[in-house]
């Protein structure tokens, strides 16, 4: 067996192709050593909903679904990786390891290297691109990152992510992105914003465990001017009262029938509802 990672509570994991997220860490009465209490996606992988033997280790969040199970930590587990890893796997080809000053010249001009001791020769290049795409390469948080900012859009659709602090301390390290893609992850908790975070167009696409209210708080936290979450079965609209910047709103593919409460957005200018 692996060892468990010292934050493993509340990450999202992959099991031959299985996902969840990991609501308990611990022992299990009647067994040995330590356990993952996991409450899974595709709520036929699980086996319960978090109890056993009439003991409650954990709640799964799908309310009436047997979605939950025990596993061992193994090594078949995918617990992701964090964003500059992801980073550096898909752009940079040779990682041989070279001192670097604090300042780089990169191919836009000189960039501050920011927390970077070691880094390959090629990051320089990293450090300029406007434009960082990293979807499903299992990211789950920022990771040991410098500032970042060049980067103006960042797509971060398909990964671990399970908590809104871990979005807004991915914000921090990007502090010129106008532009986020956080589609189809796995985010759930309270809500967090870094002080001075702000992105002007935002997409949550395909993202059907997230309410109106966390995303359009997020979304006016950020201040976007643009804001699509469509695909995400929702089918009510709470308060709008977060979103006094937002221009164009697009909630294609949901179920919504009433949308009274957007009439209060004094600057929307453009409203797509395709789909419902």
């Amino acid at each position: 067996m692996s060892p468990v990672p010292a934050n493993a509570l509340g990450r999202w994991i992959s099991v031959n192709g299985d996902g969840g997220i990991v609501r308990y860490v611990g022992p299990v009465d009647g067994t040995s050593g330590t356990w993952l209490g996991v409450e899974w996606a595709n709520p036929e992988r699980g086996k319960h909903n978090g109890s056993k033997d009439g003991k409650q280790y954990f709640t799964c969040k799908s309310v009436g679904t047997n979605s939950g199970s025990f596993i061992r930590c193994v090594d078949r587990i995918d617990w992701g990786q964090t964003l500059l890893d992801a980073a550096r796997s898909r752009y940079i080809i040779d990682a041989t390891e070279i001192s670097t000053p604090s300042t780089i010249d990169g191919r836009r001009g000189k960039i501050e290297a920011v927390g970077f001791d070691k880094i390959a020769h090629e990051q320089s290049d990293l450090l300029g691109l406007p434009v960082l795409g990293l979807d499903s390469l299992g990211v789950y948080e920022l990771g040991p990152c410098g500032v970042m900012a060049n980067v103006h859009s960042l797509s971060l659709a398909r990964n671990y992510l399970t908590g809104w602090q871990r979005v807004g301390d991915i914000l921090a390290a990007f502090p010129n992105v106008d532009t986020l893609d956080i589609s189809a992850n796995h985010i759930e908790g309270p809500l967090f914003l870094g002080a001075g975070v702000s992105v002007h167009t935002l997409r949550v696409d395909s993202s059907p465990g997230l309410t109106w209210t966390e995303v359009s708080g997020f979304a006016g936290g950020v201040g976007a001017r643009s804001l699509s979450f469509g695909w995400s079965e929702l089918s009510r609209l709470e308060s709008t009262a977060a979103l006094d910047l937002l221009e164009d709103l697009k909630l294609e593919y949901n179920h919504l029938s009433d949308i009274t409460s957007l009439a209060s957005l004094p600057r929307l200018r453009s409203l797509s509802l395709r789909g419902n």
